[in-house]
């Protein structure tokens, strides 16, 4: 969240420092979990979305297809394991 203290992105964005605490920590176990299939290991973010990228568009939405058929109700987030 940058340079700026936890309370100042409250105070700036309108909500609790419980609520924005409670977000950073749901993110960052997401982001340590972030793996594409038939791939061994977790990735970094910026790993993760340039192989991505360098599956070619035909795959990253066949991805994508077979994500949502096992995860219906979930966000992009849902590339890791359940």
């Amino acid at each position: 969240m940058n340079e700026r203290p936890l309370s100042a992105w409250a105070r700036l964005k309108g909500v609790a420092r419980s609520t924005l605490r409670g977000l950073r920590a749901r993110v960052a176990r997401v982001l340590a979990k972030l793996r594409l299939p038939d791939q061994e290991g977790t990735l970094l973010p910026v790993a993760f979305f340039t192989r991505l990228l360098g599956l070619g568009a035909d795959r990253v939405a066949e991805i994508f297809r077979a994500w949502k058929e096992l995860e219906p109700k979930h966000s992009i987030v849902g590339f890791y394991a359940r």
